[in-house]
């Protein structure tokens, strides 16, 4: 029943298009994410309150979660339902992944905050940029109909050290951007993290339309990076040894 009304007028033939596309975007985005022990799930870490989880050299911690419509035809997804994982690639991060999805004017907002400590102080890492990738799509385009996630980076005291947006509406609309890093101005040890994931659509009245996301990644890059530091390192000791000669 929820599914003939949610999706009326878009048909069986895009929509089974569609929702296959989906789940194909969300096997190849997850396949070299890897697991957190303990943490299937945003519930999970958001249990976790100040203590957090620790990944690499950086401690994740502090996180909330706000979801709407909270009831409905389509609602957005509880924290229980957002599953987690380590981001791919070789920079620390947090892969966010669920079925979000709209159709003919039905929206979903998803709203995640958390925090970030970079644990190494003797190295002096600061954080300089946060990495935002998705797998946003608007398989059956119309007016007002998009998938977008709008990242904000601010330090502890709430003040906005940059923020970027990834966007997908379809054929023929803007220019899609799957993937954006933000610069954080200035470097930080400790972040904060706004990501507000959406999707829209339009209303029967104006030829229908759906969006879906199923897929969020975070990486965050950091100065100096590890290899600039070993460089430095075997540096200074070739000093040391030219000196004692």
């Amino acid at each position: 029943m929820f599914a003939t009304t949610l999706f009326r007028g878009v048909g069986v033939k895009k929509l089974s298009a569609f929702v296959l596309a989906g789940m194909a975007g969300l096997a190849v985005q997850t396949a070299s994410a890897a697991p957190i022990p303990n943490i299937n799930s945003l519930q999970d870490l958001i249990n976790l309150g100040h203590t957090g989880i620790i990944i690499g050299d950086k401690q994740f911690f502090d996180f909330s979660y706000i979801g709407s419509p909270t009831s409905g035809p389509n609602p957005a997804p509880t924290a229980g339902q957002i599953s987690v994982a380590q981001a791919p690639g070789s920079n620390i991060g947090l892969s966010f992944s669920y079925a979000w999805q709209s159709a003919e004017g039905f929206n979903q907002d998803s709203v995640i905050r958390y925090s970030v400590h970079t644990l190494d102080a003797a190295a002096q890492m600061f954080i300089d940029g946060v990495g935002l990738n998705f797998n946003g799509t608007a398989p059956v385009p119309g007016t007002l109909t998009n998938a977008t996630v709008t990242e904000t980076v601010s330090n502890l005291a709430g003040t906005v050290l940059g923020q970027t947006t990834v966007f997908d509406d379809g054929p023929g609309g803007a220019k899609d951007t799957d993937n954006s890093m933000i610069a954080v101005t200035p470097a930080s040890r400790d972040v904060v993290i706004t990501k507000d994931i959406q999707v829209h659509s339009t209303g029967t009245g104006n030829g229908g339309g759906v969006s879906t996301i199923s897929v969020v990644d975070n990486t965050f890059h950091q100065i100096p990076e590890p290899a600039s530091l070993g460089l430095v390192g075997l540096g200074a000791i070739g000093l040391l040894r030219r000196r004692a000669r």
